[in-house]
């Protein structure tokens, strides 16, 4: 009795293990390289899930889940900024901060000026969200003077949804209200009417005339 027992609870920890790679594979279809783009093999170990990098190499996009206990987005920010930092990554100079939504879950962006080690200048992008039970980080930095590189990463961050979201009850039964973001984020879910963007002052630009692109013009200029 005592070996099948263990038996089972090592099947079901396989299981478990097997079903948590899956998900982090669906949940990575949200999130689409820009056309061009190379989309090279992430290593799951460390939490990325997606990585797209640009045809020279001077663009880069990631997007990183790992499950956890809740936390509040400004301080996921900053202890990712921090770490960025340390690896020699462009997050050195914080200089815009705005909330906005993913699939209608809150999100915090950042926009920030930095150099890498090698002296190279970028703007760069962070992004933190949360959903069922995962923490999301999204990181997206371009090199400056860039133009045509940087409309692409941000492109594919403000295209960036759940997967599954939209099949889940409260969208099926119109939770669709709108709920525009100031200083501080809903406790409810908020609008699940479109997917996701970003707006300087905070509010949800997609909801204005129902524009079709989803491309956010007033983000970060």
């Amino acid at each position: 009795m005592k070996r099948a027992m263990n038996v089972f609870f090592f099947m079901f920890i396989i299981l478990f293990a097997f079903s948590t790679v899956a998900a982090a594979g669906d949940m990575s279809d949200g999130l689409q390289c820009p056309s061009g783009w190379k989309e090279s093999k992430p290593v799951r170990s460390n939490g990325l899930i997606k990585q797209c990098v640009s045809k020279i190499d001077d663009g880069v996009i990631q997007l990183y889940a790992k499950r956890g206990k809740a936390v509040p987005l400004d301080v996921l920010l900053d202890r990712w900024s921090e770490n960025l930092v340390n690896r020699g990554k462009p997050y050195q100079q914080l200089e815009r901060e705005s909330p906005g939504h993913v699939s209608g879950y809150p999100a915090l962006l950042r926009g920030y000026s930095g150099s890498d080690r090698q002296g190279k200048w970028y703007d760069s992008y962070l992004v933190s969200s949360r959903y069922n039970g995962v923490n999301y980080i999204f990181i997206g930095y371009t090199m400056k003077g860039h133009d045509k590189v940087r409309t692409q990463m941000r492109n594919a961050m403000n295209e960036w949804y759940y997967p599954g979201v939209e099949d889940q009850p409260e969208y099926q039964n119109g939770n669709t209200n709108n709920n525009n973001y100031g200083s501080s984020y809903h406790t409810n879910r908020p609008n699940h009417n479109n997917r996701h963007n970003y707006n300087s002052n905070g509010q949800n630009s997609n909801s204005q005339n129902n524009k079709k692109d989803k491309f956010n013009r007033y983000l970060l200029e």
